[in-house]
């Protein structure tokens, strides 16, 4: 068995523990702070650890998990009995699978329906206040929404080839993502075939300098790639509930387009006469012939001195 697969199984294990443990202290003091923030740690690790191996439907229980444990200890609230259960069947299914991947490598077939039932199962327990829905969880947003339209808009300003199809995207961090380790900025750049990539701003403007906090994620990414959406989606496999993809289609009219553009802009036109061009070119003919007759006089000075010397 791979050495990696192998610490896999082993810390899977432990982790899986520590969150059972957790859990079953919030089943008996639903306000028990420590807990909580144990069981959230313990899960967003085996989040990472499982995404390594893209065990996709355990990625996506173990993501919705963490959204419920996240909103509760933003929310300061206690998780209901119920909520409770569902993350326990979470951590209980987590489990089992961790055994089959021992025995056979793989999850079993049914993982996928398994997986979407769970993460309806907390989409109802908590719904969108959560921060959690059963779309969202198994499904990155599609449509064209209107930063879609603006961000076309800046690539065809900066010139960017408008004939090919782009996959574009809207990465908003979450605002503690800093205390968690993450780095938005890499993540997005490790989009594969990226065309564009800019910063923008989470909010209406960027805060005063005064008012500024650096462990505060307050930016957002925008970007467009020439890869697949399920390229793109890979790239965000372990945040998909904080980005937005749209399949761009590629302009019809996007020559023209370039072209109607070039002729707009007839100040950043030189046209020079032939006559000159050919002129040029030759002057340019006669330098070369110069610079290489000096090289040749310095090499023979150059043998002069030895000589001499």
């Amino acid at each position: 068995m791979d050495e990696l697969l192998e610490q896999f199984l082993l810390e899977g294990r432990e982790l899986v523990a520590q969150a059972t443990t957790d859990l079953r202290a919030l089943e008996s003091r639903a306000d028990d702070r420590a807990s909580l923030d144990s069981a959230f740690r313990a899960v967003h690790t085996l989040k990472g650890s499982v995404a390594i191996f893209a065990f996709l439907p355990a990625e996506q229980v173990l993501h919705a998990a963490e959204d419920i444990l996240e909103a509760a200890r933003k929310g300061g609230g206690a998780l209901s009995a119920s909520a409770l259960a569902s993350l326990t069947a979470v951590i209980d299914t987590v489990d089992r699978w961790i055994d089959d991947i021992e025995q056979a490598g793989r999850l079993p077939e049914n993982a996928g329906a398994v997986a979407g039932a769970l993460v309806a199962r907390l989409a109802d327990e908590h719904g969108e206040g959560a921060g959690v829905t059963s779309a969202e969880a198994l499904n990155v947003r599609r449509g064209g929404p209107s930063w879609s339209a603006a961000l076309l808009d800046h690539l065809r300003s900066n010139g960017a080839d408008m004939a090919a199809p782009m996959t574009l995207f809207r990465y908003t961090p979450d605002t503690d993502c800093f205390f968690r380790g993450e780095d938005p900025l890499a993540l997005a750049m490790a989009v594969p075939d990226l065309v564009s990539l800019r910063i923008l701003p989470a909010g209406a403007a960027w805060p005063e300098a005064e008012a500024f906090e650096p462990f505060s994620c307050t930016s957002l990414v925008e970007g467009a790639s020439t890869a697949s959406e399920e390229a793109v989606r890979g790239a965000f496999r372990l945040v998909p509930d904080q980005v937005e993809i749209h399949a761009a289609l590629p302009d019809e009219n996007a020559e023209g387009a370039h072209l109607a553009d070039r002729e707009t802009r007839g100040a950043d036109v030189l046209r020079v006469d032939a006559a000159r061009v050919d002129a040029l070119a030759d002057g340019l003919g006669e330098l070369i012939v110069a610079v290489n007759a000096v090289a040749k006089l310095g090499e023979a000075a150059g043998s002069v001195d030895r000589a001499l010397g």
